[in-house]
């Protein structure tokens, strides 16, 4: 959503730990034959963005991060520096996307 990535996880989950203390993030999609990494830096979105979002992911997931009583959930949103691709044949090292 406008040049950002969100993406929720557990408030005590190590990977909220690790981003109190370095903010540069990597992340990858799991399918090995076509691959996307983006890294970039990542914080806690704020309370105005938490709000928007939410309704997001419940129109998209049906799923209310904000209600869920299986973790303190937080929605970390994503600054991309970087998107690099490949896999579709053609592009043996990699294509910088972004």
């Amino acid at each position: 959503l406008g040049d950002m990535l969100y993406f929720c996880t557990g408030k005590h989950s190590q990977k909220f730990v690790n981003l109190r203390g370095n903010q540069n993030i990597s992340l990858a999609l799991p399918d090995t034959g076509s691959v996307v990494i983006i890294e970039g830096e990542a914080h806690a979105a704020d309370r105005a963005t938490t709000e928007t979002l939410a309704e997001y992911f419940y129109n998209k997931y049906e799923w209310d991060f904000r209600y869920d009583t299986a973790a303190d959930w937080r929605l970390v949103e994503v600054t991309p520096h970087k998107i690099l691709a490949w896999g579709d044949g053609y592009d043996a090292d990699g294509t910088r996307i972004w």
